[in-house]
């Protein structure tokens, strides 16, 4: 229905009938609560729909009605500020950076205000939470389901990096989410050296890479990388 909202090609009656359901959805179904808690799910591909239906959701609502989703926002923010393996937090990057890539390939003016209302509730939470994952110790069984855990919210995380580098190159701005990786790159780099999956080690040393050569992003104006898929190596 998103999809068919924003389409040109669809009609200013169907359009707003589609406007309609999606508000009853909202308002009488609290469809963004359930999407969030399926969101934690131990289905795989249930877990993997919800979190890519949701971030249609919110990028929907930033864009066309100049909002944050709240309760999306309230599930995010207490997954970064409390993190832990247990929590589903590699959803709430992959989330976070498929909305970035959607704004990152809006117009200039738009893609400032929509990327400012995105960063200003999340700014100081994700400080602390880039902290805590580079101090988290990721010295696990490599055939246990812990590890690959691990490797999923790193894989994003490093995704996420990326995403944020790409839009300061971008609008210059200085949210401190999208500095935060050059005041620490050698912390990045550690996870070269540690015992975390090959794939890990390798994207970190991109990363930084890509960075130096201001090319970081360069995947999201292609639309390639925020559709990454969420099952992890």
């Amino acid at each position: 229905m998103i999809t068919k909202v924003q389409s040109q090609e669809t009609e200013f009656g169907t359009r707003q009938k589609y406007l309609d359901i999606i508000r009853i959805l909202l308002e009488e179904t609290k469809i963004d609560s359930k999407l969030v808690s399926l969101c934690c799910s131990t289905d795989k591909l249930l877990c993997y729909m919800s979190a890519k239906s949701l971030a249609s959701l919110v990028c929907f609502q930033l864009k066309e009605e100049s909002m944050i989703n709240v309760t999306w926002l309230g599930f995010c923010l207490k997954n970064l500020s409390e993190f832990s393996q247990s929590n589903p937090v590699a959803e709430c990057l992959w989330i976070l950076t498929t909305i970035i890539g959607e704004a990152l390939r809006e117009g200039g003016l738009r893609k400032a205000d929509l990327l400012k209302k995105l960063f200003t509730p999340l700014d100081t939470v994700f400080q602390g939470f880039y902290n805590c994952i580079l101090q988290h110790h990721y010295d696990l069984p490599q055939d246990s389901p812990a590890y690959s855990k691990a490797t999923k919210t790193l894989i994003h995380f490093l995704d996420l990096l990326e995403a944020l580098v790409a839009t300061r190159i971008q609008l210059r701005s200085s949210f401190m989410c999208q500095r935060i990786i050059f005041l620490g790159a050698s912390r990045i780099l550690d996870l070269a050296g540690s015992s975390v999956h090959d794939l890990i080690k390798k994207k970190s040393i991109m990363l930084i890479k890509r960075c130096i050569l201001f090319k970081a992003g360069e995947d999201f104006v292609k639309g390639s990388l925020a559709t990454s898929s969420l099952e992890g190596p």
